[in-house]
């Protein structure tokens, strides 16, 4: 039996880099929206109402192969484009990087608006729990490429949610398994807030080419004589035996001089940053959320390698840790 859950109008706030089988076109699609919705779900730990493990709701709402017939998914996700005018110029910044070699077709801010129809196909449907879903994705959710560095952000057209971030929150299992911190200043358009996204995160992690070396908190911490980013440096040079604090952020990491960092493990190419900034809307224009997604953070029990080398590094939290407790955070109260 299908019912209707609602239909909810969402704006573009930043740059959306989103494409289909055209990777020149700019192209919204639900699958994408699935997995956005299913990675919000699973980090959250699931529905507080239901009772059963986690995996089995998941197989509910979207769909599993598992078993010999599988299971079909309940969860059923439309979209009607109101305004998406895919636009293709050049951008070129740091949270962009490979990106900005090739710049692709995306949507951009004001311009593009669009509307998510969600059915329930099925029995007793869990209509609040599914607006809470469709809330948290609305409040921090993002779509396409560099999603965890501001792009491709959302916000619900005219404030018009279906509930507030902090009810919806509490609809789920493991609310407490993501830490929202936001920016202590606000700031009058997307692109300023970005921008200073992008100054925070590369005054933790960036060294600076030499004749300007960085002056971010990056190179004032650590337990050693070296700073973070510094061990970084000349880990990558095999010249420090310490442990890797930057790859915690995010696997793997190329850098300029030929050094590439990649997990260790054979089954695990990539690390994605347990780290997502995400600019929102604000009474006074934009603010910065910073989320640290302690669920996935990296397990120091894992090892790094530097693949020229084929040298392995146990990998530390203290960096991690350290931006967690940046004075110029506070904690976001939805």
């Amino acid at each position: 039996m299908m019912t209707k859950i609602g239909s909810y109008d969402f704006d573009i706030l930043s740059d959306m880099f989103i494409t289909g089988a055209d990777q020149t076109k700019a192209e919204l699609r639900v699958p994408e929206i699935r997995g956005v919705l299913r990675w919000w779900f699973r980090v959250l730990g699931g529905f507080k109402s239901d009772d059963r493990d986690v995996k089995i709701q998941e197989a509910e709402l979207f769909g599993s192969v598992h078993g010999e017939k599988g299971a079909r998914s309940a969860l059923v996700v439309r979209i009607e484009a109101l305004k998406l005018t895919p636009l293709i110029k050049e951008k070129n910044d740091y949270f962009l990087f490979p990106l900005n070699k090739n710049p692709k077709g995306y949507f951009t801010p004001a311009h593009n608006a669009f509307t998510l129809h969600i059915w329930w196909n099925g029995s007793l449907a869990p209509k609040g729990s599914l607006e809470a879903l469709i809330t948290v994705f609305g409040h921090l959710g993002s779509l396409g490429m560099r999603t965890r560095r501001c792009y491709g952000a959302l916000a619900f057209s005219n404030d018009k949610s279906p509930m507030s971030l902090k009810e919806a929150l509490s609809h789920f299992k493991t609310p407490d398994t993501i830490e929202i911190k936001e920016y202590i200043d606000s700031f009058v358009d997307v692109d300023k807030c970005i921008q200073k996204a992008m100054g925070w995160l590369k005054g933790w992690r960036s060294v600076g080419p030499s004749n300007s070396r960085n002056t971010g908190p990056g190179m004032e911490y650590g337990q050693d004589t070296r700073s973070f980013a510094w061990r970084d440096h000349e880990i990558g040079r095999n010249e420090c035996d310490k442990p890797a604090v930057r790859p915690a952020l995010g696997m793997p990491i190329l850098q300029k001089y030929g050094k590439e960092f990649s997990p260790a493990r054979k089954d695990q190419e990539r690390f994605a940053s347990p780290i997502i900034l995400r600019p929102i809307r604000s009474e006074k224009g934009f603010k910065l959320l910073v989320l640290f997604v302690e669920k996935y953070k990296w397990n120091e029990s894992d090892l790094i390698e530097i693949k020229s080398s084929r040298k392995e590094h146990p990998v530390s939290l203290e960096l991690y840790n350290a931006m967690k407790a940046d004075k110029s955070l506070s904690e976001f109260i939805p």
